[in-house]
């Protein structure tokens, strides 16, 4: 992963409760499946996984809602800087679907070795394991296929006023592999959790320009569609960046890329939902469980201080 911040906010599509049960079990094998880490005692306070390794968890209920917050601070190789990874849940107000944030925040060392600390698996594991959604839009970890008789609904997720993500639109020759291999391409990793993915079918790619004349997508292209869209108005289409067949640099990976630079830069400076802007800053108190004493590090006091 490239230097600073990722982040991404989607609403779950469970209840405070069971979203936080099923963040607490993701977690846990995310911890110990993917990065190593021994997680069958883990609680509130701070417990020390490895050497250079802490993991801080807090939460709280009263009349301002609730919320859930689990901070990873990985320091493990000399040179290798400092990963933070934050998983917030936060409740919202008349039943609304809870908040969860993801974010990863990167003090890269001389030593780094960025492509072994790529956010999107578990960013891909939440969205799956939440059912997460941005507004009546799902969000999943690839693109859902979008046939000629789909195009009124994803038109209407365009046009809708409370999404906050954009919506990433792919016109090229739609595979027919299975979508999981399809989620694996170099376009679509960068931009999970940080978009909503479609790909039209050859057939929809009209069917979706006579329906925004005005925001039109060439037969080859992508194009990524802002929060805002108003269908009518000829000006707004320029607000929209395409990447026109042409454009479309040989190396994939390189247009992955480019596709994803507004939407990561989007998701890192956009305002944080009010529930989540108001979290007190994480306070931990040390953990009952007998650890053994954390080693000194060069980052403790430079560390990372996430938004969410």
């Amino acid at each position: 992963m490239e230097s600073g911040t990722f982040r991404m906010i989607v609403a779950s599509g469970y209840d405070y409760v069971d979203t936080g049960a099923r963040t607490d079990e993701l977690l846990r094998r995310w911890l110990g499946e993917q990065r190593g880490y021994d997680s069958a005692a883990l609680g509130p306070g701070r417990t020390v996984l490895a050497p250079g390794v802490l993991l801080d968890a807090d939460s709280a209920a009263g009349r301002e809602g609730a919320y859930s917050r689990w901070r990873l601070r990985e320091s493990t190789a000399a040179g290798a800087g400092l990963r933070q990874t934050t998983v917030v849940l936060r409740s919202r107000e008349h039943g609304a679907a809870p908040w969860i944030c993801l974010e990863v925040e990167h003090l890269p060392g001389p030593a780094a070795n960025s492509g072994a600390d790529d956010p999107t698996e578990l960013a891909a594991a939440l969205l799956t394991e939440l059912a997460a959604h941005d507004g009546p839009s799902t969000v999943r970890p690839g693109p859902a296929p979008v046939t000629a008789a789909e195009v009124e609904r994803v038109v209407a997720e365009l046009c809708h006023s409370e999404r906050r993500l954009p919506i990433v639109v792919d016109a090229g020759v739609l595979d027919t592999g299975e979508p999981e291999a399809v989620a694996q391409l170099p376009l679509w990793q960068p931009l999970v959790g940080l978009a909503v993915l479609y790909r039209l079918t050859a057939e929809a790619v009209p069917a979706f320009n006579r329906a925004l004349p005005h925001h039109r997508i060439a037969g080859g292209g992508v194009r990524t569609y802002l929060p805002g869209l108003d269908p009518a108005s000829p000006v707004d289409g320029y607000r929209h960046p395409a990447v026109h067949p042409h454009g479309r640099h040989p190396d994939p990976a390189h247009t992955a890329a480019v596709v994803a630079r507004l939407p990561r830069r989007l998701a890192a400076r956009a305002p944080l939902p009010a529930e989540l802007a108001a979290l007190p800053a994480l306070r931990t108190l040390p953990s009952l469980r007998p650890r053994p004493r954390p080693p000194a590090t060069s980052w403790t006091n430079s560390a990372p201080t996430a938004r969410c």
